[in-house]
């Protein structure tokens, strides 16, 4: 799963890590340094490509412009070393990266790129800050823009020396990002993860004057507001999602489940405010079920090794589209989870038996769980 969210964020926070080490300066000798970072690379590169591409860009925007300037590391270095030979060693410790990303070629899935439109662009900018409230998103998205014109006017907002053209590099990747790439949907709008996040890393605040303290109340009041609207949308959401648990349960632990989005005239059935979509997943590790797709509504398929017990007596059921193959179904599952039944419209083979149901879904056993 080379676009997988959550690898995704995982590598985001090895690659500060990284970055980090490297500033450091540590360890002096040069080739501990090299093995270091060519372990780092790689493990970088092996939980997800965007990691290992945003440290890559932010070492070298790091280490070319100072060697340009004609400075030294902002962080010192060792007595000797100069930017170029770091250039060269960063060069070594990409090496084993490489190798792997070379040999992958042409194993992936592919896909072509799409580019979001001007309005889609601007759209996501402000979705950084889109919560559950459009009141309290648009005091948010006012007092960060404030806050950042005013810092920097004032000077109270510092971006290190050693940061700012690797905080430029991540503003232009944010910019030029696809929306899709390598089948991954929104990858420019995870790319926001990692610019506050670098924002902030690279940011000095000054909070120690009168009105600065001010201002940190501020932050620390909106923060606090958005919290708590958080906590309440989520218990909120628990009540509304009680009865889907509680049809897991029906089914068993270590059942094989076959769940089923339809939709009506083609389009997809609505996720707000509590989207079901990926809930059927929630049965693998509360009851070790076996669900066939990683998002259940598209076809991605699940590349992890995965412990349910139930794995090695599933088959994989073909095309999971509107109309999927129910001979294959019924051979290899023990129920038929429709969610959002409203909107499901192809008809189940009658021997297929209805065990449950409510508005919102219904569950199907299969003739072999019979």
């Amino acid at each position: 799963m080379v676009w997988g969210f959550l690898n995704y964020l995982f590598s985001v926070g090895l690659a500060f890590c990284a970055l980090a080490v490297h500033l450091s300066s540590w360890p002096k000798t040069p080739v501990l340094r090299c093995l270091l970072g060519g372990c780092v690379s790689t493990l970088l590169y092996l939980c997800h490509l965007t990691g290992f591409g945003l440290y890559v860009v932010w070492v070298f925007s790091i280490q070319v412009c100072a060697c340009l300037a004609g400075d030294e590391l902002p962080l010192g270095e060792p007595a000797g070393v100069t930017n170029r030979t770091q250039i060269i060693s960063l060069i070594a410790q990409l090496v084993p990266a490489g190798i792997l990303m070379w040999l992958s070629i042409g194993s992936g899935t592919g896909g072509a790129l799409q580019f979001p439109t001007i309005r889609q662009r601007v759209t996501s900018i402000a979705s950084v800050f889109r919560l559950y409230n459009l009141p309290l998103d648009a005091t948010t998205i006012c007092l960060a823009l404030a806050l950042l014109v005013i810092g920097l006017y004032t000077r109270r907002l510092r971006i290190h020396r050693a940061m700012r053209w690797a905080l430029i590099a991540t503003v232009f990747i944010c910019i030029v990002m696809p929306r899709t790439i390598l089948d991954s949907t929104f990858a420019d709008l995870r790319m926001f993860v990692a610019l506050g996040l670098l924002f902030v890393a690279s940011a000095d605040f000054d909070f120690t004057i009168g009105r600065g303290r001010i201002v940190l109340f501020l932050l620390v009041m909106v923060f606090c507001a958005r919290q708590a609207l958080v906590l309440k949308t989520w218990h909120t959401a628990q009540v509304a999602y009680e009865p889907y648990f509680q049809a897991m349960g029906l089914m068993g632990d270590g059942a094989r489940i076959f769940p089923v989005f339809a939709s009506d005239s083609g389009h997809q059935p609505p996720t707000f405010p509590f989207p079901v979509i990926y809930l059927p997943c929630a049965g693998i590790y509360l009851y070790d079920q076996y669900v066939p797709t990683l998002f259940t509504y598209a076809t991605q398929p699940v590349r992890l090794t995965m412990t349910s017990r139930a794995i090695k007596h599933a088959a994989w059921p073909g095309y999971i589209g509107y109309n999927p193959h129910w001979d294959v179904v019924a051979a290899n599952y023990d129920y038929v989870w429709v969610l959002q039944k409203n909107y499901f419209s192809p008809q189940l083979p009658a021997n297929f038996t209805l065990v449950y149901h409510t508005p919102e879904m219904a569950i199907y056993a299969t003739p072999q769980h019979r």
